[in-house]
């Protein structure tokens, strides 16, 4: 009677795991701005200082920008632009931002980018930052990327920063601050314009255990969704598998092509730790995922193994 119940115990357990609600990929609703500006609330006057992650002196002005709005008439794409009013030397800024709730529970990594443009006349200098504050807005948590300026710069994507951790089931708060400093000796204004903004949270429910009867070891996670209009998942190669004999994994496995996988590549009486990360259709691969282990035990045909324990 023990084993059944420990039996099924294992098996809701697994079953709990794969109806968790998941955003992992691009979190974000409306990254690139596809039409309007919905989903974010804008903030003109305030923002967040370049300190740290950014290699500008901070400055904690309240002056709002001249024009502080979504723009569809740009050339190229749409996007939320910024300007300064044509006055020298006075530092400007303004923020948008939107909510997000990290998926699962426990740690859960997530990394972020974004496509920016400058372009005066005139250059005094600037900077778009995207950060994690708490959910009332109020705390800064982490930076997932910065970039300064001083000169015009066509549409750039920028690369995914290093990993932050955030805390599963919490919601956060994500921030971009676009800001801009006129020239000293200049009255022209200064237009700066930010795109594509993409925070990328990694797959959550990983689970892996022994299947029964061989040395196999079976992982399942729980599927990934993306935010309203961001990229979803990579048709042919939507997970990466990692595995490693020790933590942190880091050594690439396999790809995957469902929220499931299957390792027969194991030995009998060897531990592994697992971590997957998810990939979406313009190839972002997000965060690994928090790791999970079993130890594979030596195949006893005549034995039947359930969870961690010979029968």
């Amino acid at each position: 009677m023990r084993r059944k119940l420990a039996i099924g115990a294992v098996i809701v357990s697994l079953l709990f795991l794969q109806a968790q609600n998941a955003y992992a990929l691009n979190k974000v609703n409306n990254w690139d701005f596809n039409g309007n500006a919905t989903g974010w609330t804008s903030t003109n006057g305030s923002g967040t200082d370049a300190s740290p992650s950014c290699s500008a002196t901070g400055s904690s002005t309240t002056n709002s920008m001249a024009t502080f709005q979504y723009n569809s008439s740009l050339s190229s794409q749409t996007a939320f632009e910024a300007t300064t009013p044509a006055v020298k030397n006075v530092d400007y800024r303004g923020f948008i931002y939107q909510s997000i709730t990290a998926p699962g529970s426990g740690t859960v990594k997530t990394k972020g980018k974004f496509s920016y443009y400058a372009t005066s006349s005139a250059w005094g200098s600037g900077w778009v930052r995207l950060d994690i504050y708490n959910s009332d807005n109020t705390s800064f948590i982490a930076n997932l990327d910065c970039i300064t300026f001083s000169a015009n710069t066509a549409w750039t994507t920028r690369s995914f920063g290093g990993d932050v951790s955030l805390t599963g089931g919490t919601t956060y708060i994500i921030r971009v601050t676009l800001q801009a400093k006129t020239k000293a000796n200049s009255n022209t204004a200064i237009t700066v314009g930010v795109d594509n903004v993409a925070v990328n949270l990694a797959p959550t429910g990983l689970s892996a255990s022994a299947a029964g009867g061989t040395t196999n070891a079976s992982l399942t996670w729980t599927a990934s969704t993306a935010g309203t209009g961001a990229n979803g998942l990579h048709a042919t190669t939507p997970y990466k598998v990692y595995r490693d004999t020790g933590s942190p994994v880091s050594t690439f496995l396999s790809n995957g092509t469902t929220n499931s996988y299957t390792d027969s590549a194991t030995t009998g009486n060897t531990t592994y730790y697992y971590a997957v990360t998810d990939v979406d259709t313009a190839s972002d691969e997000s965060p690994k995922s928090a790791e999970s282990w079993d130890t594979m035990q030596r195949f006893f045909p005549n034995r039947i193994r359930s969870d961690k324990c010979i029968l």
